[in-house]
């Protein structure tokens, strides 16, 4: 055990020694002193070398826990490993159970696949079948409808009668075809077996069946309490419009006999003079549609109306005439053989 205190007081001493001038105790007394400082530097040197030791062990230790924990853990992974590898062995042998060999397996798929493709083409085959009920009853209601409108009939629209007439007059669709013939005059040709007719109601009571002609117009009956007060063009207008919306229950060469009618000017034929082209711009007959789409009684009745100066004769002579050209376009597109060919007595003048 150094004592630090006795060195402390020896070189006071010392110090003390050398300030008297005593140098031959002086030196004596620090040669002891070196001795002891040696001592205490060993002492140190040898402390500080326990100490690097101290610490060399201590790190050594940490990497041995650091190994220790590290071990552990592996151990302990080692362990869920084994659990795991337990399990999967396991669930192996289970599905081993369930599927002896890998031929088995393959049935097994092919079998699930077979019977989902069966599902698929089951469930197409119900599918299709109500499609087909749905388009069944989509076509019965259809037919439901036409049937109730057999009787009832669709109003189409209603017009008041011309000048100041009271009455309405209503037009109807009917679903159903004409079960007679009707005689026809000034060779106004009929179009038969349409599948629909139409039917106007006056307001009085009057009802009256429309024949359809071939330039798909309406052709009335002769009617005195009805064509007092009939509206004429616009109620004929009316059934041309209808008549056109209905075209696909229409034979298409009418259609096209129809359509080279009105692009047919009646004004520039050769054989109308200026007196009759005159009568004709007035009252607006511009096309042969225009002039054959009426008999030719009403055509008459037209010209007369515009107040045209022109003979009713001349009138008769250029119907007739438009009605025989008209005949060889209707040629191109429908049969040339009638029941009846048209009639006209013209008076001499």
């Amino acid at each position: 055990m150094i004592d630090f205190h006795k060195i402390s007081s020896h070189l006071v001493a010392t110090l003390s020694l050398i300030e008297e001038g005593n140098l031959a105790a002086a030196k004596h007394s620090f040669n002891s002193f070196l001795s002891m400082y040696k001592e205490v530097e060993q002492l140190a040197l040898n402390f500080v070398d326990e100490e690097q030791a101290h610490q060399i062990s201590k790190l050594e230790l940490n990497v041995l826990k650091q190994k220790s924990d590290e071990l552990d853990k592996a151990i302990r992974d080692l362990e869920k490993s084994r659990d795991s590898a337990k399990r999967l062995r396991e669930e192996l042998d289970t599905f081993k159970s369930r599927f002896p060999s890998v031929e088995a397996i393959d049935e097994s798929w092919n079998k699930t696949i077979s019977a989902h493709k069966k599902e698929i083409q089951d469930s197409t085959i119900i599918i299709n079948q109500l499609s087909q009920k749905n388009r069944e009853l989509v076509e019965s209601n259809r037919t439901l409808k036409e049937q109730s409108q057999l009787s009832s009939g669709v109003v189409i629209g209603a017009l008041k009668g011309k000048g100041k007439s009271k009455l309405k007059y209503e037009l109807k669709l009917y679903w159903e075809s004409l079960r007679y013939d009707s005689l026809t005059f000034d060779g106004t040709r009929l179009i038969d077996n349409l599948p629909f007719h139409f039917k106007i109601y006056g307001s009085n009571g009057i009802s009256v069946d429309v024949q359809i002609t071939e330039t798909g117009t309406g052709l009335l009956p002769a009617c005195e309490e009805l064509s007092k007060e009939y509206p004429g063009k616009p109620m004929n207008d009316l059934i041309h419009q209808q008549f056109l919306k209905l075209r696909k229950y229409v034979d298409p060469n009418i259609l096209l006999f129809i359509q080279d009618l009105k692009n047919t000017p009646a004004t520039t034929l050769k054989f109308v003079d200026g007196d009759v082209k005159k009568a004709l711009q007035r009252a607006k007959k511009i096309t042969l549609f225009d002039v054959l789409s009426t008999t030719k009684n009403t055509f008459l009745k037209d010209i007369k109306e515009a107040k045209a100066k022109v003979s009713e004769d001349d009138l008769t002579i250029f119907y007739v005439s438009t009605y025989a050209y008209a005949t060889k376009m209707r040629e191109k597109h429908l049969a040339s053989d009638y029941k009846q060919e048209p009639t006209y007595q013209i008076k001499s003048k």
